[in-house]
């Protein structure tokens, strides 16, 4: 290497440090001090490794990185800047009206593979990630990129991401390299002082590679080459310092202080950067850092040959027609979601499924073989006891490509999920899940997070009551294409000779009974069985609805209309006045204590919503 070229490495590593604290300085948000910690790892990373072509972002072999560590956002955008994907312009706008967001949001053409949220998700996804880069390696020779992504201490101090790296040990995903940012302070303590982990004997324990090294550029360089080396996922320790050469240098102040214009003229003092407009870029060592890429990168691209094979599955959509599954000794959903699941996967190979230690619970059970560190072919994904992690897993499978995964949990831990669940929806991933009711574990979790799930913007909750609806849901779903996240809730408890009683339709909201009365009951899933025989006896309307949105293309008057449900009224209320639901029946009742959600007591509370009603009405007819 000549001693322009390290002249220019360091010249470009101080010019992040620099223009990442400008963007912070300029709007008094974010972090000014992780940034600049940051910027040798990820100058490191982009000069001398990542794979990429800004020409084609969605290259299938294109190595993925994953910026979990939302404190280095600034350097980041500083990178992407150098890169010519960002602009000066939009560096001067960095979390303006209509600027740069806070934090990065999932746009390929930037070369930001994941919108990662607070709660830390961006571990697990890149997980999720390198396991569909060795499902489709298995497959297709052509496929052998990385992943890596950029985390801190208090990441690896989370069950998500634990949960995460254990699997990816366990799995043994050596295309996994964990950037792991090592400062010495958190935003109320040192580090030190509240997590005491051998770190590198816990990640061998877990099955990784551990490397670790200081914050010189070259030295962090040579440690991802010797990752990308290994047979086992690698967490490279890269010991840091936060905010250096600033008054605040390894303090727990430098995460809430926003640096001012004078402490950035101190910085450059010490700095390789010398430049009056601190959102400058010097242009020949930037034009320097772009060649490296460049010239690497280009060769890899034009030596990469998209095989036929590769490009089917790329560009393969699910159509499926699930009519001719025979419905003969299928008496539970559990049963029927199996035979979906297993037909669709049998013809093809892009779905996934993940289970984490309840299939004896939910009883959906899948014939393919269990991916695995010496079972590449599989496409069942065993995640054992983790289940705050598998919904961001879910995530980083459907990021990589053209994967469709489904999760298969229960309602009562979906909760787990619920983050993943958001973020897949602002991702546009089509992640499937499948929430089985459990009367084993039923508690008031279970009932309040069918509600909860309803209340997510933009995703379908379908609780469907009978096969053929099952059936024709799944495969709109697929024949749709749609791209975002559906969650079905499989229950056993139904009652099959019930089920037999209606007529069989695909709408996700319907009547099932006209009465002659102009109230209208409205339910869904299982309820539909207390439902139907009081509607008969009552001679009122009911009207079924898998899908709860659905109830708005149906002509009925909401102010005569009732729910009723075994969840919280909150999911109800704008779809119907009055609303018989787990946490409203005692009050209608007006009794103190909680009460069973029985076909009696369900009865005596619409009787007397029914006895008001009808009061109205009457009234109403007089005047």
């Amino acid at each position: 290497m000549s001693k322009k070229s390290k002249q220019f490495d360091a010249v470009c590593v101080d010019q992040i440090k620099i223009n990442s604290c400008a963007m912070v300085e300029s709007i008094q948000k974010g972090n000014f001090s992780v940034a600049m910690s940051a910027a040798p790892i990820l100058y490191a990373l982009f000069k001398d490794h990542l794979v990429f072509n800004l020409h084609d972002p969605r290259w299938i072999n294109r190595d993925r990185f994953i910026l979990s560590d939302l404190d280095a956002t600034v350097a980041y955008y500083s990178i992407l800047r150098m890169l010519g994907v960002l602009q000066q312009e939009d560096l001067e706008r960095y979390a303006k009206s209509n600027g740069l967001p806070i934090f990065p949001q999932y746009d390929l053409t930037k070369l930001i593979e994941a919108t990662i949220n607070p709660s830390i998700s961006g571990v697990a996804n890149a997980v999720g990630i390198a396991i569909s880069q060795a499902i489709l390696a298995k497959k297709f020779n052509e496929i052998n990129h990385m992943t890596y992504v950029l985390c801190n201490n208090a990441e690896l101090q989370s069950g998500n991401a634990l949960e995460a790296l254990s699997l990816a040990g366990t799995l043994k995903l050596n295309k996994l390299v964990v950037l792991y940012n090592a400062y010495e302070v958190m935003r109320d303590s040192f580090v030190n002082s509240v997590n005491k982990d051998n770190e590198a004997k816990k990640f061998a324990a877990m099955g990784f590679n551990y490397i670790k090294t200081s914050s010189n550029f070259r030295k962090i360089s040579k440690a991802i080459a010797k990752a990308k080396h290994s047979i086992k996922p690698t967490i490279i320790q890269i010991n840091t310092t936060v905010a250096k050469n600033t008054p605040f240098e390894n303090s727990i102040q430098s995460y809430s202080h926003m640096i001012s214009f004078e402490e950035i003229s101190d910085l450059k003092d010490v700095s390789k950067f010398k430049k009056t407009d601190n959102f400058a870029i010097y242009p020949e060592a930037t034009d320097n850092f772009v060649k490296c890429i460049e010239k690497r990168n280009t060769k890899i691209y034009q030596a990469f040959n998209l095989s036929n094979k590769l490009e089917r599955f790329i560009n393969q959509n699910i159509k499926i027609n699930l009519n001719d599954l025979e419905d003969i000794n299928i008496k539970k959903d559990s049963e029927l979601y199996s035979q979906i699941i297993n037909s669709i996967s049998d013809k093809y190979e892009n779905l996934v499924f993940c289970s984490a230690n309840l299939t004896n619970l939910v009883n959906i059970n899948v014939d393919g073989s269990v991916f695995a560190s010496n079972n590449r072919s599989g496409r069942t994904l065993l995640f054992g006891q983790r289940h705050y992690c598998i919904g961001d897993v879910a995530n980083g499978i459907a990021l990589h490509s053209n994967f469709r995964p489904i999760v298969s949990t229960i309602i009562d831990y979906i909760d787990f999920s619920k983050h993943a669940i958001t973020y897949a929806n602002d991702m546009h991933l089509p992640v499937i899940y499948l929430a089985s009711r459990n009367n084993n574990l039923e508690n008031s979790n279970n009932i309040f997070n069918i509600s909860m799930l309803r209340t997510i913007p933009n995703i379908l909750v379908l609780n469907p009551y009978n096969q053929s609806e099952t059936k024709a849901l799944f495969s709109n779903v697929f024949n749709a294409n749609l791209k975002t996240p559906v969650i079905f809730m499989p229950d056993d408890t139904k009652n099959d000779s019930f089920s037999k009683q209606l007529s069989k339709n695909d709408k996700e909201a319907y009547y099932v009974l006209r009465g002659k009365n102009p109230i209208t009951i409205l339910t869904s899933g299982k309820d539909l069985e207390l439902c139907y025989p009081l509607a008969k006896k009552l001679s009122l309307s009911l009207v079924f609805a898998s899908n709860l949105n659905k109830l708005n293309d149906l002509e009925y008057k909401k102010q005569l209309a009732i729910s009723i449900e075994n969840t919280h009224s909150f999911s109800w209320t704008k779809y119907a006045k009055y609303n018989i639901a787990s946490d409203t029946l005692s009050d209608i009742l007006a009794i103190k204590n909680h009460i069973d959600f029985s076909s009696s007591n369900i009865e005596k509370a619409l009787k007397k919503i029914l006895q008001s009603l009808n009061n109205k009405i009457k009234s109403s007819k007089k005047s």
